[in-house]
């Protein structure tokens, strides 16, 4: 959801930013709407910036191989080169590698899906998931989707170790907005959600995303107090119970974040 996010994170007053690399960034995230190739009007309809700009930016991006043509037209596509950065992080942070495992099991075990995340700014970006079930039905869920961090269990969890101004710094980025009949909007509320969260060890959020879903969400800790990643299982309400929940899944969900925290060096 990189639309709830309410501006740039540099700013062309930071003499540190370059505002150039943060358009072509924001030229490259305008391809996030589901479209499969793009014309310059449309690119700049949705960025903002003029047509000579965007076709600059374009040119630069096709130079780098990071966009191209698409049939050979005047329409741009992203190029599959754009996945390396991404590649990159999961071999210098290791989280994804590490929890593939655990996560399978969990989702088969209680027919989950189980997802990966990180905290940036109020939203949680997915590292990737897997979805439980037989063989023919179960799925590998592919990185990069943004999360609000208010509302998802991963995001109270991850938010759970961030002091209370912190934890209204990332709130006040990002719009904060109903998904659901369900979903808490209120700071108030929406603290002490987070502050029960640190208390238990782990976040449950039932139907504030999706009505019918329940998530559940333990951390797992790392020796930089900065980092840390959410792992996190969404079962559907029509066969679960809260009590359930936390009878059956918290235990393992929290046995398994333990020792991956132990991987990374935190006795958790």
């Amino acid at each position: 959801m990189s639309e709830s996010r309410k501006d740039s994170k540099g700013s062309v007053a930071d003499p540190l930013y370059v505002a150039s690399f943060g358009k072509i960034l924001q030229v490259l995230r305008a391809f996030s709407g589901g479209a499969s190739s793009m014309g310059l009007t449309e690119i700049s309809q949705k960025t903002g910036f003029n047509i000579s700009a965007v076709q600059r930016f374009i040119y630069t991006l096709e130079k780098e191989g990071l966009v191209r043509r698409w049939q050979g037209g005047r329409r741009y596509c992203l190029a599959a080169n754009v996945i390396e950065p991404g590649f990159c992080f999961h071999q210098s942070s290791g989280w994804l590698p590490a929890a593939w495992a655990p996560m399978g099991r969990l989702a088969s075990d209680f027919q989950a899906e189980a997802e990966l995340y990180v905290l940036d700014g109020g939203e949680v970006i997915s590292l990737g998931g897997q979805t439980g079930g037989d063989p023919a039905s179960s799925l590998v869920r592919i990185g990069g989707r943004r999360m609000p961090a208010y509302c998802t269990a991963a995001g109270r969890i991850l938010l759970s170790a961030r002091s209370d101004e912190e934890i209204r710094t990332r709130m006040s980025a990002i719009n904060v907005t109903i998904q659901t009949p369900k979903t808490l909007i209120s700071p108030g509320p929406i603290l002490s959600k987070i502050q029960s969260a640190a208390l238990l060890g782990y976040a449950i959020v039932d139907q504030e995303i999706n009505m019918g879903e329940v998530a559940v969400a333990g951390m797992i800790r790392d020796p930089d107090p900065e980092a840390g990643a959410a792992l996190s299982l969404t079962l559907s309400r029509a066969h679960w119970t809260l009590n359930q929940v936390e009878e059956k899944v918290v235990p393992a969900l929290l046995a398994a974040t333990k020792v991956l925290s132990q991987q990374r060096g935190v006795d958790a």
